[in-house]
């Protein structure tokens, strides 16, 4: 997996998806399945700031919804930039 596919998060919000490349985040790849998704790069941090913002915004309609997606995307963004910094180092040392 190249560095930016470590980045790439499913997105299954399409409104949330908008208001990230509104923001100047495009999506990268768009799939149409029984769930529209839309698959974001996530550059940095800025970008988890940019949904916690949606997420206060959307709370008043879906609170435990954009809550538990909010908190799986900041899990799995640091899980993900984590692992690509250490395969980086270890490629740098070999």
């Amino acid at each position: 997996m190249s560095e930016n596919e470590e980045n790439v998060i499913r997105v299954s919000s399409m409104s949330l998806a908008a208001y990230l490349a509104l923001s100047g985040h495009e999506p990268v790849d768009t799939t149409t399945e029984a769930d529209t998704v839309l698959w974001v790069y996530l550059e940095s941090d800025e970008v988890l700031d940019l949904i916690e913002t949606f997420n206060r915004e959307e709370a008043r309609v879906e609170p435990q919804s954009f809550s538990r997606f909010y908190g799986k995307i900041k899990q799995s963004f640091h899980a993900t930039r984590g692992r690509g910094r250490s395969s980086q180092r270890a490629s740098s040392v070999a």
